[in-house]
């Protein structure tokens, strides 16, 4: 698309239409505009999202664990659940 920046949209659809398979082709080319404005919203201009998850309890062997860390090395309650 840089090396033809004046092309059209019919220009680009019939290009990708002569050179592809033909079960790749498109009918028309607002289904290629479409597919491609879809792909740079949601890969190239991606947004990060954080995770959703919360975070899991711990497991008796954990609790278990860090109790006995904590004895051992002097340290109080540094654990969250």
């Amino acid at each position: 698309m840089r090396e033809h920046d004046g092309e059209t949209w019919v220009d680009r659809w019939k290009a990708w239409n002569r050179t592809c398979r033909k079960d790749w082709r498109y009918r028309s080319f607002n289904g290629f505009r479409g597919v491609y404005d879809r792909f740079i919203e949601g890969y190239v201009c991606r947004k990060y999202e954080p995770p959703n998850y919360r975070k899991c309890a711990r497991t008796p062997y954990e609790a278990y664990r860090d109790e006995w860390n904590d004895r051992f090395t002097g340290r109080k309650d540094r654990h969250t659940d």
